[in-house]
């Protein structure tokens, strides 16, 4: 009988683990940070537009870069970024993204709460490709230290065009967003793709919304009476007579008065009709005097304005501490347009928009 020998061979064979050299981040714990909304009020105008912010704040005060724990092992002379960013932890809205000035970023997320949205400033766009809320940028490479540190900070914005309400904006209302990292390479391209879980950041407090106007009153302006005889040809006038427009009633110290320069802008649209852009029409009908038409300008301005366009009426304002009245000086006068000048009432009329913040 013929036997076959079976023999197994086991052939044991090691292999040493070869560290390969790459970027890492260890350890980098933020953890959860609350940001307090300082209470007092805001007053932002009825008709402010998107994306203006109503309030401002630092974003974090204490020096992120020291936690931060990122090196790179040994054998990789690469330098790194990583991009320290922000996303809501819960669906809020839409996300708006836009530029406000050289090199200044703004993304917002859109809330739930009427009118109002988180935005988030830095210094630095976000990382190539990802559409996200940049809050720091730091660069590291093998000699194990942090380099640079591009902190941003968090804004309060309206996002929409919808008129503000009065009412108590909360803290609770406003997004919990989680804190992450990722890392890029120095040409631009992600390393991993990983997202770095770092911590996360709430708000708290609140801020109380007073959405002042201004009031404007009606104005009516006695032009006196007038022959047709002192009108002598197209292109002659009667004396100007002086009217203001008054502001009263306008938000004073919420919560407190700056030395800023206040923007403002008067619009003025005839009810009936203006031939040139700089004059406008009388109320037609039975009883009403032709031949003439009306200007107006500023106070001590020899420029008439012009009907439908906006213009500044005072120039920059500063130092006013408080004041809730201004008083725009302007003046009307009569002018002939036509060949022959008939008696009878000259009526007009205007309608003025302000926009002032």
């Amino acid at each position: 009988m013929r036997m076959l020998l079976a023999i197994s061979l086991f052939i044991m064979m090691h292999f040493p683990s070869v560290a390969l050299a790459a970027p890492v981040c260890d350890d980098t714990n933020i953890g959860h940070r609350e940001i307090v909304l300082p209470g007092g009020s805001i007053s932002p105008g009825v008709d402010h537009s998107s994306f203006v912010p109503v309030y401002t704040g630092g974003f974090l005060s204490i020096n992120l870069a020291n936690y931060y724990n990122c090196h790179v092992t040994s054998g990789d002379s690469s330098s790194y970024d990583m991009f320290v960013f922000l996303e809501p932890l819960n669906s809020y809205g839409n996300s708006y993204s836009f530029n406000s000035g050289a090199m200044r970023y703004y993304s917002v997320v859109a809330m739930n709460a009427p009118a109002f949205g988180v935005g988030l400033s830095t210094a630095l766009a976000s990382p190539p490709g990802m559409a996200v809320n940049t809050v720091d940028k730091v660069w590291f490479d093998s000699s194990y230290q942090i380099h640079g540190s591009y902190k941003g900070a968090y804004i309060i914005s309206l996002v929409n065009g919808s008129l503000l309400q009065p009412g108590v904006l909360s803290g609770s209302d406003l997004p919990t967003f989680g804190i992450y990292g990722m890392i890029f390479k120095s040409d631009g391209t992600p390393y991993d793709g990983k997202k770095i879980t770092m911590g996360s950041v709430s708000f708290s407090g609140s801020v109380n919304v007073i959405p002042f106007t201004c009031q404007t009153p009606d104005v009516v302006v006695p032009m006196g009476k007038y022959k047709t005889t002192d009108f002598t040809g197209v292109g002659s006038t009667s004396q100007w007579v002086d009217f203001n427009i008054e502001l009263g009633n306008c938000p004073g110290n919420y919560p407190g008065y700056y030395t800023y320069k206040n923007q403002m802008s008067v619009l003025i649209n005839p009810v009936y009709g203006n031939p040139t852009p700089d004059s406008f029409s009388l109320k037609s009908g039975t009883g009403s005097a032709t031949g003439i038409d009306m200007q107006v300008r500023k106070q001590n301005d020899s420029s008439m304005i012009t009907m439908g366009t906006g213009f500044d009426p005072l120039g920059p304002v500063t130092g006013n501490t408080g004041v809730t009245q201004l008083r725009i000086p302007l003046q009307a006068r009569y002018i002939q347009s036509g060949g022959q000048v008939t008696p009878g009432l000259a009526e007009s009329a205007l309608t003025f928009t302000i926009n002032y913040y």
